[in-house]
């Protein structure tokens, strides 16, 4: 969403633009098959939506312009591609992507579409928090609330079990936006993110 309109996705691959008033489709935008996680980078005048099976695009909110910038590799993203934000800091921005085929989150550079890292979420076996696994969506805040300084990273967690390993409701996972940051600037933080490519597999 945007302070202009809402986006909107369905499994054909069709996206539309509503007002916040209901009017519309203000816009369409068309990809081949099933839709994801979609967010607007207002600064640019960038939509980013996440296909499935393909990849993440770019698309012109004005022309409609549409640009592959990371597709499925299998590498750093694994199909199902899901969901999508942006963290922006004062000195550089970063599109967040969940790659729910191997329960992992990619952290890539807004002005470039450089990937930086890929983490997962690990258990915590002294507060007895699983892991996240299947992740849907994600959401991120980077202002500072209680407790959390440089923000937080929201992620829904598809499969969820009790610290005796019964399976739970789903739920969500809270991370320290602290901890991502330290994983992209290559310094380790106490905490539940691992570097997918630095841990064992």
């Amino acid at each position: 969403m945007s302070d202009e309109a809402i986006y909107v996705g369905d499994k054909e691959g069709l996206v539309q633009a509503w007002s916040w008033q209901g009017d519309g489709p203000i816009a369409e935008y068309h990809l081949a098959t099933q839709t994801e996680g979609c967010v607007v980078d207002r600064a640019n005048q960038h939509l980013y939506v996440g296909e499935e099976e393909t990849g993440i695009w770019q698309i012109d909110i004005v022309t409609g312009e549409k640009r592959l910038i990371a597709a499925i590799d299998d590498l750093w993203l694994t199909a199902d591609v899901e969901g999508l934000d942006i963290y922006r800091s004062e000195g550089r921005s970063y599109l967040l992507a969940s790659s729910q085929g191997d329960n992992t989150y990619i952290v890539f550079d807004l002005a470039s579409h450089k990937p930086l890292r890929k983490f997962s979420i690990a258990a915590d076996s002294i507060s007895g928090i699983d892991g996240s696994e299947e992740t849907d969506g994600i959401a991120v805040h980077h202002g500072p609330i209680p407790g959390y300084p440089a923000g937080i990273l929201v992620v829904q967690d598809g499969f969820n079990v009790s610290a005796r390993g019964d399976a739970e409701n789903q739920n969500f996972k809270v991370v320290d936006w602290q901890s991502v940051k330290a994983l992209i600037g290559g310094r380790s933080w106490n905490g539940a993110v691992r570097d997918f490519f630095a841990s064992p597999r």
